[in-house]
């Protein structure tokens, strides 16, 4: 059993070796090695390795959030805060629109099938009010966030909110106050001053921050993946499997391999190259593990 399971394992190896050497043959064929090592090591008992997967991936999904920043919680309880505009300028855009689609709409479609100017002029009129109104509470929310991110990020202070309930603000100011940040007054000068450097932040420093920061978590996501992997399906006979399938797909490309081949002789070549790794793995496996060094069928 122990030997039927390296040698599909090595025929798998010799045949991804075989099949990259000859897709990027001639320069690069020296590409098979790492693929056919790969699929070889990874071929041996592959079961293992599909369930070893998902526990690797959690293991290192739980490393990395360990030590990861506070941008998505900072985020996030922004997110939760009331803000001085956005409110207000929501209810005035649902009332104007609400108005605009029950009412307007159908009574100038009624007058521009009368073929009147002063439907269409009410119509036009109204939706220019209430695009005016959508684009003045974004811009109003976008300043808000720009003298929240300067206040906050930059001077370590902040300013009272002008939106929400008693209860909400007190929580917000209590976690602010605990977080070091001391309170000022919203003046034009500091408010100016807040918005600036919002605006450094988020337009100059925050779009190379951020991706820095996603492209180094997804790197150490990775890297801790394939190291939990391979704490939990690492094997000698992985290694045999990897080596074995590498050097048949190898050999046989190396001494088989022409300028001009048709497709039916590169799929013989392939096929050899993946017999030929599981012939080398059997062999390596019954006359030199087991039979030089001794090893046994359940060991690691």
């Amino acid at each position: 059993m122990e030997t039927k399971k390296i040698a599909i394992a090595c025929f798998i190896g010799g045949v991804l070796c075989t099949t990259v050497a000859l897709m990027c043959s001639p320069s690069y064929w020296f590409l098979g090695l790492p693929a056919g090592f790969a699929g070889g090591y990874l071929g041996y008992e592959f079961k293992g390795v599909l369930s070893g997967i998902l526990v690797a991936f959690g293991s290192a999904w739980g490393s990395v959030r360990k030590n990861k920043g506070t941008w998505w919680k900072e985020a996030r309880v922004w997110v939760n805060e009331p803000h001085r505009f956005l409110l207000p300028a929501f209810l005035i855009s649902a009332v104007m629109w609400s108005v605009v689609w029950s009412v307007v709409l159908p009574w100038s479609v009624f007058f521009d099938a009368q073929d009147s100017l002063f439907g269409q002029f009410a119509l036009y009129l109204l939706l220019g009010f209430g695009s005016f109104l959508d684009v003045a509470g974004v811009l109003f929310l976008f300043i808000d966030l720009l003298a929240t991110t300067g206040s906050r990020k930059w001077e370590r202070c902040y300013f009272l909110p002008t939106c929400g309930t008693k209860s909400v603000i007190k929580t917000e100011i209590e976690g602010l106050q605990a977080r070091g940040l001391q309170e000022e007054p919203i003046t034009y000068s500091n408010e100016l001053r807040w918005v600036t450097k919002g605006a450094i932040l988020l337009l100059l420093v925050y779009p190379i921050k951020i991706p820095a920061r996603g492209i180094w978590f997804v790197l150490k996501l990775s890297g801790m993946f394939v190291w939990h992997l391979f704490r939990l399906i690492h094997s000698h006979k992985r290694v045999l499997c990897g080596i074995d399938g590498t050097i048949g797909g190898a050999v046989s490309y190396t001494l088989l391999v022409s300028t001009s081949m048709p497709l039916a002789e590169q799929v013989l070549l392939v096929l050899f190259g993946g017999l030929f790794g599981a012939f080398i793995g059997i062999a390596s496996w019954e006359i030199v593990s087991k039979r030089i060094l001794h090893m046994q069928a359940e060991s690691a």
